[in-house]
């Protein structure tokens, strides 16, 4: 039986509360120490330490609490598809909205956006397979558009939202569940591959510029010594404050789940010339064939198809041939 989903309770408030009290009154140490003229080498760690952990702690927080976006484009003429208003319940028991489209060529694909976006998000997306014959389906993860839920979570949750979609499209009885794919963006790209991990109904999976869930994700190495050195503390602490403000500890991560995927088909597609590429380039490793990854060094993190509008186009539909 799956655990309820977790909320912004008094638990916490209270939790944040602290975290906030302890950072303060290390802060208000280190100003009177300041201002008496004792600021020494060892208080300059202090401060530094402060500002480090500081941020890592307020990056913890930030996962928690994604924007929430209104949809400020409803008009099927806007959108370039007509669709019809759903609601489905996630496995954890949370009222989500979506849009669905039938398919005409008997497939249909689930689209999941990124974090402190919304459906929209994932529009252009949907015009490309709409115009192709693909059924799809778009929804709002939890606290984001009009879903329920005041709590997010970096994908870690809202897998339950995803497999929620799935079990929709498998009650719907018009959908041949054989012929299902997935396709996210950036956190929603991670959500997509996890949640592939351990749910066959996911055909064929493609993620834009997913992003890592937990600290296994990352990769490094001696090449990135000093990037090691500095960056994982800061990501433990980063994860370990997530997990401490949901009440739940860390999942398996987006390493962990890519061999899983296997022998379904699985696309990969990478933007810029660093960070993400580095990342994706990792998950490619970890991936089993059939596997692509497609990278788009000239476009930023989710540019890649106002870069490369036909040649992203092509790859999609390629790719999800193999549905049809």
């Amino acid at each position: 039986m799956s655990r309820p989903a977790p909320r912004k309770d008094m638990r916490y408030w209270s939790l944040l509360a602290a975290l906030g009290l302890l950072w303060v009154t290390l802060l208000g140490l280190t100003l009177e120490r300041l201002w008496a003229g004792g600021l020494d080498l060892g208080w300059l760690f202090v401060v530094g330490l402060l500002f480090y952990t500081g941020t890592a702690v307020l990056e913890g927080i930030r996962s928690t609490r994604a924007p929430r976006l209104p949809l400020f484009m409803t008009d099927p003429d806007d959108l370039g598809f007509a669709y019809q208003d759903i609601s489905f319940a996630s496995t954890d028991g949370l009222t989500l909205s979506g849009w669905y489209v039938p398919s005409q060529n008997g497939a249909h694909i689930v689209l999941t956006h990124g974090f402190g976006e919304n459906r929209l998000g994932m529009v252009p997306i949907a015009r490309i397979l709409v115009a192709a014959g693909y059924g799809v389906l778009l929804y709002d993860s939890r606290a984001h558009g009009r879903s329920e839920g005041n709590l997010s979570s970096w994908g870690w949750l809202e897998t339950a939202d995803l497999t929620g979609a799935l079990d929709y499209l498998a009650e719907r009885g018009d959908v041949d569940m054989g012929r299902v794919g997935g396709m996210g963006f950036s956190v929603g790209g991670q959500i997509t591959l996890r949640t592939a991990a351990h749910d066959p109904r996911l055909a064929a999976v493609a993620a834009d510029g997913a992003t890592t869930a937990v600290l296994a994700d990352h990769s490094f190495g001696r090449r990135f010594l000093f990037r090691t050195t500095r960056l994982y503390p800061w990501l433990w602490i980063v994860y370990n404050t997530q997990s401490l403000l949901l009440g739940r500890p860390q999942p398996y991560g987006v390493i962990a789940a890519l061999p899983h995927i296997s022998p379904r088909p699985l696309l990969l597609i990478s933007t810029g010339k660093s960070g993400e590429r580095h990342n994706m380039q990792h998950f490619m490793q970890a991936a089993q064939e059939p596997k692509t990854l497609w990278e788009i060094p000239e476009a930023s993190h989710g540019r890649g198809l106002l870069v490369e509008p036909d040649a992203y186009q092509k790859q999609l539909l390629n790719f999800f041939d193999v549905l049809t």
